[in-house]
């Protein structure tokens, strides 16, 4: 489904702790939903999670009441939840807010209502459900692979948070507790599974009155009084009448059990961590051997996080995406208001059983929601919708009718590049001055944008893409020329050596031979020798990646910054993007290996860091980078792991246009974006007196 970008529902973000990110990150995900803003109590906080998101910083209450905020995603601590989600719903947005709705049952219900009342949708995490291992589970049970549910146990237990966590005595408090703060990923899973609860017996206790602080910080070896109970045992019965044994224990040293078993007339089903959108789903069929189904080939399945090293898969966002589809489709989300009320009354009503001995009884409600189904997932819901000149520019490559890359040799690939990319381009701009040289057998190019002073100005030295087979200084000479104009910079372009006819490492030697006469003349061109940066496009983002990393450790001069553009950071060439965006969207899987056959011959030179930057042991004391990533890219997996480690150095700025393709930014005859993606980085560069604030 087509949508233009004043169709999307325009989310605004309160609260920018550590979980802000994932949500922001995926919402490149869902072409149903844009972020345009974002708040906190701290303006730092939110000034620096807008910059690397490339979205607006306003207060709470600006954010609230701003007429460009369709829905206000509350990521507050749970204790703002209900004031934060009422004020939105009074200014007339829609609300999606992280687990729980609400403190209270009382708190829940007033939202819920208010919501209905402005005729305004409310919804709430998580919605881990909706992943692949929650989807198959449901599946499983729908298709009555073990018959009519009648007993099951869910395990939540560990030791707590006084291990890991800096200050976690909130925790130990009322509002607090293994019920409260892991149950909605249980809970929600259960109802989504099978339906509502009806009734609730439970017991309860505590191992310890204190908890012993070891976690590293300023509180370690202090105590923490506990003030709620940390083991409840629980028996929910289901307005199916299905029986649930459901432990929520922080006393627990070690255990075998699985986090969800539940077993029907014809057999049992176990699920892994609710907490997780996926894992291994296993099926016994009438006391036959498991066997196991790893959900990570589903969509919403594969390991995706951290960006750095992914073990997990983290696709907080779907809920809110399904609600903003549930808008056009005129129907219920499916992590709705009512969904989490009747957890939030559930873990209510385990608490007072827990604490009197009494069974609690709750009027059942119909908020088991629809199933997701295989084909909706993978389809609507799956990614940005691409954008509609990104999609004009494939086209007319398509009717073009030229042959793959992969299928050509290196020379008839590069007559064929040489003939088509100034078609895709601008024309070229104007500057003060341009000039061919040649350094120690090197050709270069120098570019002089208008204004660029004649002493103390900056430099930058641009690596151009081409998978390290084609491409040349001429290829790229118009985003050389922006460039230099839009910062006032000299820019310098090496026609580095390509590939079969020099492999790796030979195309590294030429451009830190490149920067190192740069710095020779430095003075010659006007340059302030600390602030020269270094940039590339695809292959040359990769090459530049590198310099940074070579000069960080003194084997190349130093640079004050790093451009990076779609970067190539890693050869393993098995990333989710591959999956997703390996043909249909410019740039295909099999050129990919074919420039990496040419470039890197050997499985030795793939693993080496300099081919690879995603593997360098580690990417502390970089110069700062602005990254720009392309949503419907084959490179984009790899090129947001590496953003996210320099990120979590603080020593990145990264931007993402969603629906762009690889290349764009050399499209801007085409796509309008590529002259915004290109400013934006100027922009980051050019307006610093540090050269880059990396935030």
């Amino acid at each position: 489904m087509s949508k233009a970008a004043s169709d999307q529902l325009r989310i605004g973000v309160v609260g920018c702790g550590n979980i802000s990110h994932a949500y922001l990150h995926n919402a490149a995900m869902f072409g149903d939903v844009r972020p345009v803003a974002c708040a906190d109590l701290n303006p730092e906080t939110a000034r620096a999670r807008a910059e690397t998101f490339g979205i607006e910083a306003m207060s709470p209450d600006e954010l609230i009441a701003s007429p460009e905020v369709d829905l206000v995603l509350n990521l507050t601590i749970p204790a703002a939840h209900f004031a934060i989600s009422m004020q939105a719903l009074e200014a007339g947005k829609h609300v999606f807010t992280e687990k729980p709705l609400g403190t209270t049952v009382r708190e829940g219900r007033k939202l819920v209502e208010t919501a209905r009342a402005r005729g305004l949708l409310i919804g709430s995490a998580p919605d881990t459900f909706l992943g692949a291992a929650g989807r198959h589970a449901r599946r499983m049970i729908e298709s009555g692979a073990i018959g009519r549910p009648v007993t099951g146990t869910a395990f939540m237990m560990g030791r707590g948070m006084e291990h890991w966590h800096p200050d976690p005595a909130f925790y130990y408090q009322p509002g607090g507790g293994p019920v409260l703060d892991m149950g909605p990923y249980y809970l929600s899973m259960l109802v989504n599974l099978l339906g509502p609860v009806h009734r609730v017996q439970a017991l309860s206790t505590s191992a310890h009155q204190e908890r012993h602080l070891t976690a590293e910080g300023p509180l370690k070896g202090s105590r923490i009084p506990v003030g709620t109970p940390t083991s409840v045992s629980s028996l929910l019965e289901f307005a199916s009448g299905t029986q649930i044994t459901f432990v929520a224990s922080w006393d627990v040293y070690r255990h075998s059990n699985r986090q969800i078993e539940l077993h029907g007339t014809e057999g049992s089903l176990g699920l892994p961590d609710p907490d997780n959108f996926s894992g291994v789903v296993s099926l016994s069929d009438h006391g036959a051997p498991w066997q196991d189904l790893d959900t990570a080939s589903l969509p919403f399945g594969a390991l995706n996080w951290p960006l750095e090293a992914p073990d997990r898969g983290n696709y907080r966002m779907l809920g809110l995406a399904d609600l903003a589809r549930s808008l056009i489709e005129g129907r219920a989300p499916r992590a709705s208001g009512d969904l989490a009320l009747h957890v939030l009354e559930v873990m209510e009503a385990i608490l007072t059983a827990g604490e009197t001995g009494e069974t609690v009884m709750i009027e059942p409600v119909d908020c088991q929601p629809r199933a997701l189904g295989e084909t909706e997932a993978e389809e609507p819901l799956e990614m940005t919708d691409l954008d509609a000149s990104a999609a004009a520019a494939i086209r007319a490559m398509s009717e073009a009718g030229a042959p793959s890359l992969a299928d050509l040799t290196p020379e008839a690939a590069r007559i064929q590049y040489d003939q088509g990319y100034a078609g895709l381009q601008l024309p070229h701009e104007d500057v003060e001055e341009a000039t061919v040289g040649t350094w120690e057998g090197l050709r270069v190019k120098i570019w002089r944008g208008h204004g660029a002073p004649r002493s103390g100005g900056r430099a930058l030295l641009y690596l151009h893409g081409g998978g390290w087979v084609i491409g040349a200084i001429e290829s790229h000479e118009q985003i050389c020329r922006r460039i230099a104009n839009r910062t006032r910079s000299v820019v310098v372009a090496p026609d580095y050596r390509l590939a079969p006819e020099t492999h790796f490492p030979g195309g590294i030697e030429d451009c830190v031979k490149a920067l190192s006469h740069l710095h020779e003349r430095a003075g010659a061109l006007g340059i302030d020798p600390t602030r020269i940066a270094v940039g590339g496009d695809s292959a040359g983002g990769n090459l530049a990646a590198v310099l940074a990393l070579l000069a960080r450790d003194g084997a190349a001069p130093p640079v004050a910054a790093q451009l990076l553009i779609y970067p190539n950071t890693d050869q393993a060439q098995d990333g989710e993007s591959f999956r997703q965006f390996g043909e249909g969207h410019g740039l295909t899987t099999r050129e990919m290996a074919w420039f990496r056959q040419h470039y890197l011959p050997t499985q030795e030179a793939r693993q080496d860091w300099r081919a690879a930057p995603l593997l360098a042991p580690s990417l502390a004391g970089l110069a700062p980078a602005a990254v720009v990533l392309a949503g419907h890219d084959v490179l984009y997996s790899e090129g947001a792991a590496y953003a996210a480690r320099l990120e979590a150095e603080s020593r990145a700025t990264v931007r993402c246009w969603p629906g762009q393709i690889h290349g764009f930014v050399s499209m801007s005859a085409l796509i309008p974006e590529a002259t915004e993606a290109l400013d934006w980085i100027c922009e980051r560069w050019g307006s610093s007196s540090t050269d880059l604030s990396p935030n």
